[in-house]
């Protein structure tokens, strides 16, 4: 991925990393999903599309190596997703912390988002 078209080109391969990013449990990674972080993050550094990382996002990311969970995320709610990107990415990551099989620990930041999305207000964490 070295010009604009090769980046442009590369969506939906980006997608499709987000998308086993999401299907794996963190405490579970393999070389795959491994992969298909250090993809999503370097195609994030050279899009023209740009991300900005929520402070209160990074919060919910400290326990179970949760990084690459978010950006995959924030890939999947940018490209997947027609409007309302950065509401989707956390919603994404919402479903994800959510879903029993991916055994994620509900630490406090974690429940404050689950909270905050139940009760229909993200602002805190999308900007």
């Amino acid at each position: 991925m070295d010009t604009p078209e090769e980046i442009k080109a590369a969506e939906k391969d980006v997608l499709d990393a987000a998308t086993i990013v999401l299907a794996i449990p963190t405490a579970q990674r393999t070389k795959q999903s491994i992969e298909a972080e250090l993809f999503i993050l370097t195609w994030m550094e050279k899009t023209e599309h740009t991300f900005i990382l929520s402070q209160a996002m990074l919060k919910c990311c400290k326990k179970d190596d949760m990084l690459g969970v978010y950006l995959a995320a924030l890939a999947k709610g940018k490209l997947g997703y027609n409007e309302k990107h950065e509401v989707n990415a956390v919603k994404e990551f919402i479903k994800y912390v959510n879903n029993p099989n991916m055994g994620i620990k509900k630490t406090g930041a974690i429940k404050k988002l689950i909270k905050a999305n139940d009760s229909g207000d993200l602002s805190y964490y999308t900007s």
